[in-house]
């Protein structure tokens, strides 16, 4: 038995969506919401719930969840812009020195 299915929300399927929140910090509703725009796969199970009645749990595969949660298209999108940027002129640079100078009076 490895430590992760020690935690409750954790199982060598995947995590639940509380497990699926806490493991990058936003809430189940942020989690819920990417499963249900299809943006997150999921997998759907019955399994007994704290007072043993059946409830259906969201299983999200680590990869899926870390995959939606990446930021990498995005910073190379930002990369691809900064690299096509012309520098600025030296006008440019001095009037950006007096905007943001807040002791320099426009």
């Amino acid at each position: 038995m490895n430590h992760d299915d020690e935690r409750p929300g954790v199982s060598e399927n995947g995590l639940d969506i509380r497990a699926a929140a806490e493991r990058h910090a936003c809430s189940r509703n942020t989690i819920y919401n990417l499963i249900k725009k299809g943006t997150l796969p999921s997998e759907l199970i019955v399994v007994a719930g704290r007072d043993g009645r059946r409830v259906r749990k969201h299983l999200i595969k680590v990869e899926d969840l870390d995959a939606a949660f990446s930021t990498e298209a995005q910073d190379r999108h930002v990369a691809a812009i900064r690299a096509a940027a012309p520098p600025f002129t030296e006008e440019q640079r001095a009037r950006l020195a007096v905007l943001l100078n807040p002791g320099t009076r426009r």
